[in-house]
This record gives C-alpha cells, sequence and structure tokens, in this order.
C-alpha cells in the first residue's frame, strides 16, 4: 500500500525556475522527498532540457567519482545523439583515467565546459545528496567548478541538500514536509490518513515505509520499530551517556525551546547545564538534532523521534 504524493505547486515553482535559467539549491531534511521532486521535475522537463543526475551517495575515492561523473554524462548522452558524438569525442582525447588530482580534473572540467558550450541543447546539472560528499582529498565539492557551468549559456545546476546554503547567484528553495492534501491514498479513509501523516510528520520515506506494514497504525508501528530496533540501538555506542539521555529527553518532549532550562535538566536528571550544552552542540554538529526557530531543538529523523518515544514512553519519566 503505497501513497501518492502530488506536490504539484512545488514542482511548478522548481521548474519555473529552471526554465527560466536560474541556478537552484533545494533543500529540506532528510526524507522530505527531494530525491522524489527531482524525478517528477527530470520527466517534466523532457524535451526541454537534458538532465545529468548525479548523486554523492556513497563515492568515496578519487577515482570513483571521476569515473562516476564520466558515466552518468555518457549515459544521459546516449539519448541525444548530437550530444553524444560530441561527448565521445571529448572522452577518447581526454581519458579520466589519467587524472590524478583536483587541479588535474578542474582542467579536464574546464576543457569538458568547452565542449558543453558549443553544443544547441540546454543542459541541467542536478546533484543529490550534496551533504554527502566525501571524495578524498576535498572537504567539499570544488568550489571551482560551479563557475566553470554557470558560464554557459546553455547550462545550470539544481543542487539539493539537507540544509540550506548559500551558493552566489544561487535561488534557494525550501523542500518541507508534505501536507495532508499532497498525500493521496484512496484505499485509506482520511481520518486513518490524517493520523499516518501526523505521526509521520509528513516525513514522505517514513510514511512510505509505514504504510507498506498492512495493518492498523498501532501494529503497523509495532512492526516497524521491531524491525528498525536492532538498527537504532547499535547507535547507542557512538554517544556518551549524556549524549543518549538527550537525545531521550528530546524525543519526549518532542521539541524543547530551552534544553538549558533548569525544570528540563532537573526532569530528564541531566546534569550541569554547562555538560549539556557541550553535548547540544555535538550533536547539532554530528546533525542528530537541529536547532528551529519554530519547533526549537528536535530530532533529526521522525523515524528515530518515534523510535525513542516508541522504546521509552512506557517508562516514567525521569
Amino acid at each position: 500500500m503505497y501513497p501518492d504524493f502530488k506536490r504539484t505547486a512545488l514542482l511548478q515553482s522548481l521548474y519555473d525556475r529552471v526554465t527560466v535559467r536560474e541556478d537552484i539549491l533545494l533543500y529540506g531534511q532528510a526524507g522530505n522527498g527531494k530525491t522524489h521532486l527531482l524525478k517528477q521535475l527530470q520527466k517534466r522537463l523532457l524535451q526541454r532540457r537534458i538532465c545529468f543526475y548525479f548523486s554523492f551517495r556513497g563515492i568515496r575515492a578519487f577515482d570513483a567519482f571521476t569515473t562516476y561523473y564520466q558515466e552518468v554524462l555518457q549515459t544521459e548522452a546516449r539519448n541525444h545523439p548530437t550530444v553524444d558524438y560530441h561527448l565521445k569525442q571529448f572522452f577518447q582525447q581526454n581519458p579520466v583515467i589519467q587524472l590524478r588530482n583536483w587541479t588535474q580534473w578542474l582542467n579536464w572540467h574546464q576543457h569538458l565546459t568547452g565542449t558543453l558550450g558549443q553544443l544547441s541543447q540546454d543542459l541541467l546539472f542536478v546533484i543529490d545528496h550534496f551533504e554527502e560528499w566525501e571524495v578524498s582529498g576535498k572537504s567539499h565539492f570544488p568550489d571551482e567548478a560551479l563557475p566553470q557551468i554557470r558560464e554557459l549559456r546553455n547550462c545550470q545546476w539544481l543542487i539539493a541538500t539537507q540544509q540550506e546554503t548559500i551558493f552566489d547567484g544561487f535561488s534557494v528553495m525550501e523542500v518541507p514536509p508534505l501536507t495532508i492534501k499532497e498525500v493521496e491514498e484512496s484505499t485509506l479513509p482520511v481520518e486513518s490518513l490524517q493520523e499516518y501523516h501526523s505521526y509521520t510528520k509528513g516525513n514522505v520515506a517514513f510514511l512510505t515505509e509505514l504504510l507498506a506494514h498492512e495493518g492498523n497504525l498501532e501494529p503497523q508501528i509495532k512492526a516497524l520499530m521491531e524491525q528498525r530496533h536492532r538498527h537504532f540501538l547499535f547507535f547507542k555506542a557512538r554517544f556518551t551517556s549524556l549524549q543518549w539521555n538527550l537525545l531521550r529527553a528530546l524525543a519526549l518532549e518532542e521539541n524543547v525551546q530551552q534544553p538549558l532550562a533548569f525544570s528540563f535538566l532537573v526532569k530528564y536528571k541531566l546534569g550541569a547545564a554547562s555538560s549539556v550544552d557541550r553535548a547540544l552542540t555535538n550533536l547539532l554538529s554530528s546533525r542528530m538534532i537541529l536547532k528551529s526557530q519554530e519547533e526549537g531543538y528536535i530530532l533529526r529523523d521522525v523515524a528515530l523521534l518515534r523510535w525513542f518515544q516508541w522504546l521509552y514512553v512506557a517508562e516514567e519519566a525521569p
């Protein structure tokens, strides 16, 4: 049982910005549906843009990245004979296998843009999971590569990431959680769908996973949480006892505006405010939690939030 997501307004806004040649940063929390939206956009852009879709997930080595970058270009170009011909010529003359460092890759990439700029087609470079860049030798995607593409009249960037990031000249769009109006599931009563939506906080990935377990909501929650339990509990060893207890307290409260408040520290026996402040800083830097103006401090992953609540809710809060 899978829902259908109709993000018509968001998709239209994204499409409009692409078609007027804006470079775009698309951001939103994990599971909010950025990748799903990008796939919908690419279908919508058929005949309007040639889309080169890159994901930074799981790429670690320099040579793996350079090979992958070329493969993405080659794979999409096969659907467009003119582009395919010019890129084949370029790759034959400039094999990535000869590249040994980032200086060489940037030089290679600069020559690539010379070929791309001669094409009559409009090209969209889509980077998904931008925050997961872990390629050795560079702490982040080379800044010099962005203007190389942007300088071409027929090329533009669309970057999707979890956190809002400032790129000079980029238009910024947020992908918020799904609203109930954007979820269509004809086999579920409206009341049940609203219950699912509320529990998952509009998180596309979590909602889809929960609906995959048949039955009423409560049995589905139990089945899903038992399935995830070993995976999530494995994380406990990564944290100090204070950090774990703080995650637990934040989850049980769901959101906390003032985690250093005396009443909160006493309620959950967290200890000195200075120690909790350091734990907060560490959890923020590791992106386990987020600080929101509207909600205060919250767990980033909705499924992890619900797992903490499922695990500890039966206990009396300290």
